[in-house]
């Protein structure tokens, strides 16, 4: 009898289960999902909510399926900074059962930037410190940071790379606690491309010692 009160989904194979959750977590990036919140894009559709209202063990497969492959990416913008208690509560859910979350951050060492960080926006001086932040008391599923810049300018000096460091310095904060990757989707002029690739990492290797 117990069986057969079941969800009939529940009476096929774990295995074709997760195909059909594979199937309702469509690969289609969603952009800008919460309101107030430095999340811009979940590189996967969220299962649909009636699936995640049938039953407690169906919707803690499909969560544990769609957080274990989506990738949450933060992107540093230069808009004002968001208070942490004006965060949208879908965001700090989000974080808090995210495992993989990609961290896009902006060096645009144009002109007198190069001198000092005074001028600088807060998406090159403040925007690493305080998602690090954010993570460290939010993100208790967390495994992996995925690291990925946009270099805006099309020179870069020898002596950009210590500045750079700079912006990345934060991530200490993380070290140990996750597993750092590079992104492939690290946006560069293709003259120095190889330059920021090694740099970065080199970088990375040195959060994952």
């Amino acid at each position: 009898m117990e069986a057969h009160s079941s969800p009939p989904l529940l009476r096929i194979p774990v295995e074709l289960r997760y195909q059909i959750y594979s199937l309702l977590c469509k690969p289609d990036v969603l952009c800008y999902p919460y309101p107030n919140s430095p999340i811009t894009t979940i590189s996967l559709h969220a299962p649909p909510r009636a699936l995640l209202l049938a039953n407690r063990q169906i919707s803690q497969e499909v969560c544990a399926h769609f957080y274990g492959l989506a990738t949450f990416r933060l992107t540093a913008l230069d808009a004002a900074p968001i208070k942490r208690e004006e965060l949208s509560v879908g965001c700090l859910k989000a974080l808090g059962q995210a495992k993989r979350v990609e961290l896009q951050m902006c060096w645009n060492l144009n002109g007198n930037r190069r001198l000092g960080k005074r001028g600088w926006p807060w998406s090159m001086d403040g925007w690493v410190a305080e998602m690090v932040e954010l993570l460290r008391d939010v993100g208790k599923q967390l495994l992996v940071v995925v690291v990925c810049v946009r270099v805006g300018t099309r020179t870069r000096l020898p002596e950009d790379w210590d500045i750079e460091r700079t912006i990345l310095e934060p991530l200490m904060g993380l070290k140990g606690r996750v597993r750092f990757e590079v992104s492939s989707g690290v946006i560069v002029h293709r003259e120095f491309s190889d330059d920021v690739m090694r740099d970065l990492g080199g970088f990375v290797k040195e959060l994952n010692s």
